[in-house]
């Protein structure tokens, strides 16, 4: 199971992002992105490979069938990458730390509880948070960083450092949230018991 968390507004004390699922199919069903009240709604994109590959002419066929197929084998990948919006996210105020930063400057310009987590790619596991008393999601190997979860949550004194899901409906919030982190775990449960391993990737 993959996430994306795509950082989309920076405030003054707190940064707003969106989280896709991937390649997972959501209720959803068009991929759009709703808007959100800090940010303007994405565009809305949709894929339907059956109506282009109808639509090419008899030279752009051949074409095609000289490479291989690889134009729509490529346009197939594409289609099945494409990620499903599940909601917001709020964290602590991004200063664009990456995972690829040594850990020194990552420390250095940290602010203990007031910063996000470095932009980067992370495994994911459900473990039994002590301070919430319930099973929430755990990101490993966090450069920098301890006890980073998904969790829920309203408003940027809420984060220390976490991360909150929620629909950001209202001005410095994310609301909802208690169902958002329900219905997330949820599904990251199903996939580990299927085997599967959850990463997220902070964009």
């Amino acid at each position: 199971m993959e996430i994306i968390i795509r950082r989309t507004a920076f405030k003054e004390g707190y940064t707003i992002g969106n989280l896709y699922i991937l390649p997972e199919q959501t209720d959803n069903e068009n991929g759009s992105t709703p808007a959100t009240y800090e940010e303007e709604a994405v565009p809305k994109q949709t894929v339907n490979e059956e109506k282009n590959v109808l639509k090419q002419s008899d030279n752009e066929e051949k074409a095609v069938s000289k490479q291989g197929g690889g134009v729509l084998k490529q346009k197939a990948k594409e289609e099945k990458a494409v990620p499903e919006w599940f909601c917001n996210t709020m964290e602590p105020t991004a200063r664009k730390l990456t995972s690829r930063m040594p850990q020194t400057v990552i420390r250095r310009h940290k602010i203990i509880g007031k910063t996000a987590i470095p932009t980067g790619r992370y495994r994911i596991l459900i473990t039994r948070s002590r301070r919430f008393g319930r099973w929430l999601p755990l990101l490993l190997n966090v450069k920098g960083f301890e006890g980073i979860r998904i969790h829920a949550g309203n408003k940027p004194e809420d984060t220390r450092g976490c991360i909150l899901l929620g629909f950001n409906r209202r001005k410095g919030y994310v609301l909802d949230s208690t169902r958002c982190v329900l219905t997330l775990v949820k599904m990251m449960t199903e996939a580990i018991a299927k085997g599967e391993k959850v990463f997220v990737e902070v964009r």
